[in-house]
């Protein structure tokens, strides 16, 4: 499947179907370590703009 989205996904089986919907496909990044890992919005060059126009609706967090 290409990536993107949102997709529908159907399990079924002899007895039941299971629907989930708004799957999205795409990379995975998954951080860990410390809290020094963390950075804040509000700390980014220009982040009232940033914020404001922050309207990436499939980017999941």
């Amino acid at each position: 499947m290409s990536y993107g989205g949102p997709y529908i996904l159907i399990v079924s089986g002899e007895d039941s179907k299971i629907t989930l919907s708004n799957i999205m496909l795409g990379e995975v990044w998954l951080c860990a370590g410390q809290s020094n890992m963390r950075f804040q919005e509000a700390k980014v060059r220009n982040a009232e703009t940033e914020i404001k126009d922050a309207t990436h609706k499939n980017i999941r967090f």
